[in-house]
């Protein structure tokens, strides 16, 4: 019996597709002011910045819709279209609007699902999803094209995305969530199987333990590495004075005197010469 062919990725190996979602401007609209509706004010919670860290972003909310509006269902539906044409098992769950506002860093690089539920659906042959879709003008996700396992920085892209238009893209992407100089409104949902046991808002961290420089941002796995870099920090106000600081130290001065034979050397590398020939060796064999 012949092998069962594998089963299509539903996306390009990038790992993300930024379609148009085709939605009729009144419904656009009427998503816009839910967004921003009082009613919806007391629903936005801040989210996380780095992953598992002790406090939340506060420039950065979620606020999950339980109870769709008409204008949510349309939205739905033109995502269901483009998921039929790419996995028909996906199923949209957790809509959420996200809101961010002036200022906050940039989100710590991570996946949408934790890691175990990324590999019950890799067992099952199967690809977990997420949709980001612009509700104003300037949304932007930073990707790393293609990385699902570590990122690669030379891979990184900000993708901007119009409004109107979503960035499809696989659960096991690694990416950031930007920081913004204006409100912003988006909506996020995720694009689970049916039976597979998950919980929203779960992210999975992609970074090892680590250390991270205060001046520049840079992080490195290494303590000793990470002091050595923020002491010589380009961003340090006190790099230039510590690189004067930084001498090595006074080189020994000979003569270097062979303990076999006693022949004086004036430097190090003529007596090491010396010693690896095997000379003091043999006058110890002959004493």
């Amino acid at each position: 019996m012949a092998p069962k062919p594998k089963p299509r990725p539903p996306l390009p190996p990038c790992g993300y597709l930024l379609v148009s979602l085709g939605l009729r401007p009144e419904v656009l609209r009427a998503l816009q002011d839910e967004a921003r509706s009082g009613a919806m004010e007391s629903k936005y919670n801040p989210i996380f910045n780095k992953v598992g860290g002790d406090c939340d972003d506060a420039c950065r909310e979620m606020a999950r819709v339980y109870r769709a509006s008409g204008a949510v269902r349309d939205l739905k539906i033109a995502v269901k279209a483009i998921t039929d044409c790419l996995e028909p098992r996906w199923i949209i769950s957790a809509v959420s609007f996200l809101r961010s506002h002036p200022g906050g860093d940039e989100q710590e690089s991570h996946q949408d699902y934790p890691d175990k539920v990324l590999e019950a659906a890799r067992k099952q042959g199967r690809v977990l999803g997420s949709m980001l879709c612009a509700l104003d003008e300037g949304a932007r996700v930073l990707v790393y094209d293609g990385c699902t396992d570590v990122n690669d920085e030379s891979k990184a892209r900000v993708i901007e995305i119009p409004v109107g238009f979503c960035v499809i893209f696989r659960g096991d992407l690694i990416h950031n969530g930007m920081a913004y100089d204006r409100v912003n409104h988006r909506m996020h949902c995720y694009l689970t199987f049916r039976g597979l046991k998950w919980e929203p808002d779960v992210v999975s961290n992609v970074l090892p333990p680590h250390f991270e420089c205060q001046y520049c941002g840079i992080k490195l796995e290494e303590s000793n590495a990470m002091r050595y870099h923020r002491r010589y920090c380009l961003s340090n106000p006190k790099a230039a004075e510590n690189k004067l600081k930084r001498r090595a130290p006074p080189k020994r001065k000979g003569p270097y005197i062979c303990n076999v034979c006693e022949k004086p050397y004036d430097n190090d590398s003529s007596y090491r010469t010396h010693v690896a020939r095997g000379h003091a060796k043999k006058q110890l064999t002959e004493q």
